[in-house]
């Protein structure tokens, strides 16, 4: 395929509403772009897990583009963002081709795509996704719900399966997003227990973890799956509020597959929870990047990072 450009991709592309295939040393790829009146915005995804991808393109791009930000005095009004797997980019319309073709020469200088697999979906997929049949083992039950662990080999599959895309997250069945969660802190390794609540009348109880080094202590996992909306102070306070029931000392995580609202910090009980650290906020990839990290590499895994 000859090389793309951004009026190409963004034709192709239906201006932003699906994806476009392309090879790059002989690896499948994915673009978007769209142009509105004044804005433009584009991304690569490169259905692939590999930490140096982020690294290398954070180095040769990244800050390039921050420069370019402030010197044209202009403020993306969407998410943007280089991770270990997609650049997303949005400029003034004059510039898209200009940005479109500095990112293509990034992903065209990268030597290590060894796990860029070939794509076997398309990016506006609606299918449901199954979490494999097994993933979880029930060791134990008490009274908050199921003890449970990981099958190592079938969450392997689960996160080939995420690497490819990220999106099956919000293409589970409700239980299963849950399900997921829970085998990911279970693969963590960090807590001595895993307890899976049950699917209904929880009270924001979603995943129950319990660790040795916290005492008799726990930490109250919620999970909020959002496709555009941010997390509101509402809901994060309503979480807060569940520790009031809790034995002194418990924490909580909330666990979101989008971001969180800006300025959290002005609402006295949130940022006195969170200075005292009973309270964890965590963008779900953070986490699942470093799920992804441990199973293909043998450096340790990261968890999640705190707000």
């Amino acid at each position: 395929m000859n090389r793309p450009t951004f009026e190409l991709s963004r034709r192709n592309s239906k201006n932003g509403r699906s994806g476009v295939c392309h090879v790059l040393k002989g690896r499948s790829f994915t673009i978007r772009a769209s142009r509105s009146r004044t804005r433009a915005w584009f991304d690569f995804d490169m259905h692939c897990g590999n930490h140096e991808i982020k690294e290398i393109v954070s180095k040769s791009l990244w800050s390039r583009y921050l420069q370019h930000l402030e010197a044209e005095r202009y403020r993306p009004t969407m998410y943007v963002n280089v991770t270990h797997k997609v650049i997303l980019l949005q400029v003034r319309k004059d510039f898209e081709e200009e940005w479109f073709s500095s990112a293509y020469d990034v992903c065209a200088d990268l030597e290590n795509l060894i796990r860029i697999r070939a794509m076997s979906w398309l990016t506006n997929d609606k299918t449901t996704y199954e979490l494999p049949a097994g993933i979880l083992r029930v060791v134990g039950r008490v009274e908050d719900g199921d003890v449970v662990e990981i099958d190592k080999r079938l969450f392997t599959r689960f996160i080939e399966d995420l690497t490819m895309d990220y999106h099956i997250l919000k293409r589970m069945s409700p239980r299963d997003f849950e399900r997921a969660i829970a085998a990911v802190y279970a693969r963590t390794g960090q807590f001595d227990r895993v307890i899976l609540t049950p699917a209904s009348g929880d009270e924001g109880r979603d995943v129950i973890l319990e660790a040795s080094k916290w005492g008799d202590k726990r930490m109250i996992v919620e999970v909020k799956r959002y496709r555009r909306r941010c997390v509101s102070a509402e809901t994060v306070n309503s979480l807060v509020g569940v520790l009031t029931g809790e034995e002194p000392g418990a924490k909580a995580a909330l666990l979101t597959t989008s971001t969180f609202a800006p300025q959290l910090k002005r609402h006295r009980s949130i940022r006195k929870a969170l200075e005292n650290e009973s309270l964890e906020l965590l963008e779900l990839i953070e986490l699942v990047e470093g799920c992804i990290q441990s199973d293909y590499s043998s450096e340790p895994l990261h968890f999640g990072t705190r707000r």
